[in-house]
């Protein structure tokens, strides 16, 4: 037999038995494969937690009822004017002149202007109140959260809010970690070190609180 012959042969028994390269990669193929495969993996935060120990809630709170308080002697002022300028006029709304009235409710007009002044200035406070806040939480959890979600490989992080998540395992909470690594919670200096100062607006203006419509 010849060498094409033999060769033939040996080609024609592969093609009987059905013999075929593998499709599974050898060994180390398939652990390079295997370490080349994005890993996914997710941490959260609760950055109410960290609001909290930072007291900028407290702060805030305490904003509000300041800038209420405020709106309501604006208003409790602006009341009595009015009722000394009808007592002014006799007290009876019935008897007062075309011009009396006219004055009333210029007045008035003036005394909602002001109103409406002040809620706007509430509106506009509230608005720079949380980017303040975001900004301050930046500053102080930007840094830690990414140093921790870079050593535990986490592709992301999200921040943890109840009815957020169907499921979440509590080894992917990071939060302790970032309260030691930012030093929150730490003893204050003077009341300051973790509990920064709400910036004051150019004018006082009222809370959220009080509604849009001062009518």
């Amino acid at each position: 037999m010849s060498k094409i012959e033999i060769v033939f042969s040996f080609m024609c028994v592969l093609l009987i038995l059905g013999c075929t390269p593998s499709a599974t990669p050898p060994q180390s193929q398939q652990a390079s494969a295997s370490l080349a495969k994005p890993r996914s993996s997710v941490g959260v935060i609760d950055m109410q937690r960290i609001i909290s120990l930072m007291q900028l809630d407290r702060q805030v709170t305490e904003k509000r009822k300041k800038l209420t308080a405020e709106f309501g002697v604006l208003q409790k002022g602006l009341r009595e004017a009015m009722e000394k300028k009808l007592a002014g006029f006799g007290d009876d709304v019935t008897k007062l002149t075309e011009s009396q009235r006219k004055e009333l409710d210029e007045m008035e007009m003036s005394g909602r202007n002001q109103l409406r002044a002040k809620n706007a200035e509430a509106q506009q406070l509230i608005g720079e109140t949380q980017k303040w806040m975001q900004r301050v939480l930046d500053q102080k959890t930007k840094g830690p959260i990414e140093a921790i979600a870079d050593k535990r490989g986490f592709d992301l992080v999200l921040y943890k809010r109840p009815g957020s998540f169907a499921f979440s395992r509590s080894a992917v909470d990071i939060t302790d970690e970032v309260i030691a690594l930012a030093g929150i919670g730490a003893p204050l200096d003077d009341g300051q070190k973790n509990s920064p100062a709400l910036p004051e607006p150019k004018s006082d203006a009222p809370s959220s609180a009080v509604p849009k419509s001062a009518e």
